[in-house]
């Protein structure tokens, strides 16, 4: 929906996976991948960093991504919200596991290349706006 809005004489190519994706981009079948930020920075670093380039600098549009439960079940979305926060906190603790889990993703040695400073500021903001879990790390 983003694309068709800044880019309305664009031709949509819709492909099943981000390696058909690459791949088709490699061959000049399509221009340009449109996606998720993370999973498109993701696999040009594991395919070949210096080959493509990311743009806009900035993205077009932003949305979270979130998990699904069915509306009568709150004692497990309490415990997927709690999960989730709990990582969080963990990492902002400095908890080994919790700081390998989200490294392998984001972080100086991750897939994307962020400061942990700005993972640990925006956990904190999270973690200050849903679940209240005590800052210990017991």
């Amino acid at each position: 929906q983003t694309i068709k809005v800044i880019a309305p004489n664009a031709t949509l190519v819709p492909i099943t996976n981000v390696d058909e994706a690459f791949k088709a981009l490699d061959q000049g079948r399509i221009d340009a991948i449109a996606g998720d930020r993370v999973t498109l920075e993701g696999a040009s670093q594991r395919l070949n960093p210096d080959a493509y380039k990311l743009v806009p600098e900035e993205p077009y549009a932003r949305f979270g991504v979130g998990c699904m439960v069915a509306q009568n079940n709150s004692s497990f979305l309490n415990a997927v919200n709690f999960a989730i926060v709990k990582l969080m906190q963990s990492y902002v603790i400095g908890d080994p596991t919790a700081v390998e889990t989200v490294g392998r993703w984001l972080g100086p040695e991750g897939i994307i290349e962020i400061e942990q400073e700005l993972i640990e500021d925006f956990f904190r903001r999270n973690i200050i706006t849903r679940e209240q879990i005590p800052l210990s790390s017991d």
